[in-house]
């Protein structure tokens, strides 16, 4: 299967192949029976492919694990999302230096917890009190910085207060 980076495209392939079934269910129901043109089959196609290729060409292929193990020459390993997106952690008891402007350059890391392999399921929690399912690494809440970019990791000591998180 085709690698870009370390995501597998075949998972996107699955992702638009159930948006076609879904679809077809979708249509079937709306013209009252399991019929189907050949207009209907190949417009419901061409969604599908087109969805594929709009989610390819920038990059948000699926992953199989919500966190992993990064690196990066400049900044060696940290951790990131399953998207490869760096994740960020407040250091030394940093919340009593961050005010709500320096606490709206970073967003909550939240989902669901599978880590790839070298890191630890068990390192991974929510944080307490959390609606959103909010992931903490080691207890401390992790977060994504609004700046970063494919081409670069901005956020790693803003302020003198966020830090890369780091396994």
């Amino acid at each position: 299967m085709a690698k870009k980076g370390n995501f597998e495209c075949g998972r996107c392939l699955c992702l638009c192949l159930t948006l076609i079934m879904r679809l077809r269910n979708i249509v079937n129901t709306a013209f009252g029976g399991p019929r189907m043109t050949i207009e209907q089959r190949g417009g419901i196609l061409l969604i599908g492919i087109m969805y594929a290729i709009i989610l390819s060409a920038f990059g948000y292929t699926m992953s199989q694990y919500t966190v992993i193990a990064a690196s990066a020459p400049a900044v060696g390993v940290y951790l990131a999302d399953g998207l490869g997106r760096p994740l960020y952690c407040l250091c030394d008891g940093a919340p009593d230096g961050c005010n709500d402007s320096c606490m709206s350059a970073f967003f909550e890391f939240s989902g669901r917890i599978y880590a790839a392999p070298p890191l630890n399921q068990s390192d991974f929690s929510y944080v307490p009190g959390s609606q959103i399912g909010h992931i903490a690494y080691r207890g401390t809440p992790l977060y994504y910085f609004r700046d970063d970019t494919r081409d670069g990791i901005y956020g790693d000591g803003y302020i003198g207060v966020w830090r890369l998180a780091r396994p």
